[in-house]
């Protein structure tokens, strides 16, 4: 059973500065280290934004290995999740947006999760969502902060 994704955040920031951060290794690999992964290494390879991340699921077999691979196109990116290392099987594809909104930019994240680990999945597959909707958040948090202290004065 695949679950939908759709995040929709705005943030006090051009439009085209918003999709420079997002595309920074540095940006992401301190977004990752603030939600909680064990180890993050980002790539920028034309316009392609690779990031794998090491995580622990709190429950063994503990650890797991993602990568995520964001394809820009100006202010739009596709972008998709595989897990490379861990229990189970995850993927994840979707969308990122940035347009221009009151005020700044807003960022659509629109895509879908599916997660196969045998017995749980259904249990499996509803603890990802809370996750991701709670580590949202989190990042919203982040990027705000990020912006402000890089704000031009």
């Amino acid at each position: 059973m695949a679950v939908r994704l759709h995040d929709e955040r705005r943030y006090a920031i051009a439009p085209a500065r918003l999709a420079a951060i997002w595309r920074d290794p540095a940006f992401q690999e301190a977004r990752s280290a603030h939600l909680g992964t064990l180890a993050a290494r980002c790539v920028v390879e034309g316009d392609d934004v690779v990031l794998e991340e090491t995580r622990d699921t709190g429950w063994p077999p503990h650890v797991y290995v993602t990568r995520l691979t964001t394809r820009w196109d100006g202010l739009c990116a596709r972008w998709t999740l595989e897990r490379l290392a861990g229990p189970g099987d995850a993927h994840a594809s979707g969308s990122l947006v940035i347009r221009p909104a009151a005020e700044g930019a807003s960022l659509t994240l629109e895509g879908s999760l599916e997660v196969r680990v045998p017995v749980l999945s259904g249990l499996i597959e509803r603890l990802a969502r809370r996750a991701l909707v709670a580590e949202r958040d989190r990042e919203a948090r982040f990027v705000e902060a990020w912006i402000a202290a890089r704000r031009e004065p």
